[in-house]
């Protein structure tokens, strides 16, 4: 019976997937996976003070790029229309592989990813300095279990460009799944010696080093960060996260503290909730608070049904 069961229940859901439509995921998903990406400037032509129409295909690509900006639901929506149609009119001349690099990007966050993979490998066909468009190739080889497709691509992107810190940090991204941390941490760490001011690259390091056993560098990781990053939320977050381990309550709960209050300063509409499930789940733990915790939870609900509004 469980083995009919089984039969059945696959071919139930491959038939649900199928018809499926395919959707984005929350905006905080699209912007978190957007941001792990260093920001560049609009390439040369795509300037607001360019006189693009809305009709033309470097009209369109130069809306998708200023949707992204709004880092909401509709904009990202609105984006993906907009890259779609921009390769659909074509005449993007030198804008071309950049425009396969930015719908495979959004195809793959819709879960499209034969069809994301296809997208990357022309942009790289038609612009192999591209860097970006061989690193999101190779999260996509890993996710489909081709270790070696993406190691391939990170060699790559490293000979067009060695000085690209993105290349090291999503590398190091590559090792931390695998369970490498040695090798994550080295990428990291090169990562920050090309570019110090990507907060993302610290983080990671830090959670790296306790992942190894290294908790006083772990530790002095965050320390700093907290000096050199104070506004940013996510450095409590995570720190927290770490002391949270240690089952040092009242020092994780006063970085959750820090760290909320920092998401309302910097973006009091979308705030990302995490830090509130967080102190919610060591009040619980420390002092089986459970009316307090609750209520923690019940405030990030809220704050994603408003989002949502």
């Amino acid at each position: 019976m469980e083995r009919l069961l089984k039969k059945v229940a696959e071919g139930k859901a491959k038939s649900i997937l199928a018809n499926k439509e395919k959707k984005l995921p929350s905006s905080m998903f699209v912007t978190n996976y957007l941001q792990s990406f260093r920001p560049k400037p609009r390439p040369a032509g795509l300037e607001d003070s360019a006189d693009l129409g809305d009709d033309s295909a470097k009209g369109q690509l130069r809306k998708g790029l200023v949707a992204m900006d709004k880092k909401s639901g509709d904009g990202y929506d609105e984006a993906s229309t907009a890259f779609d149609r921009a390769l659909e009119l074509g005449d993007l001349g030198e804008h071309e592989a950049y425009a396969y690099n930015l719908r495979g990007t959004f195809r793959y966050l819709r879960g499209e990813n034969e069809e994301a993979l296809a997208d990357l490998s022309k942009s790289v066909e038609l612009d192999s300095a591209l860097t970006q468009s061989y690193i999101k190739r190779a999260s996509m080889h890993l996710e489909q279990g081709n270790k070696d497709g993406a190691s391939s691509d990170f060699e790559k992107a490293i000979e067009q460009n060695k000085d690209d810190p993105d290349i090291y940090y999503h590398r190091a991204q590559l090792h931390f799944i695998l369970g490498e941390f040695a090798e994550a941490a080295k990428d990291y760490q090169k990562s920050i010696d090309l570019d110090k001011d990507f907060i993302f690259s610290h983080i990671q390091l830090g959670v790296t080093q306790y992942k190894m056993g290294s908790i006083a560098s772990s530790m002095a990781t965050f320390r700093r960060c907290r000096k050199n990053f104070p506004d940013v939320p996510d450095v409590y977050n995570y720190y927290g996260e770490l002391l949270l381990d240690q089952q040092k309550y009242q020092e994780a709960i006063d970085q959750f503290d820090q760290a909320i209050t920092n998401e309302k300063k910097s973006k009091p509409n979308s705030i990302n909730v995490l830090p509130l499930i967080n102190k919610a789940l060591a009040v619980f733990q420390w002092k089986q608070d459970f009316n307090t915790a609750e209520s923690l939870c019940q405030e990030a609900l809220k704050s994603k049904s408003l989002k949502r509004a």
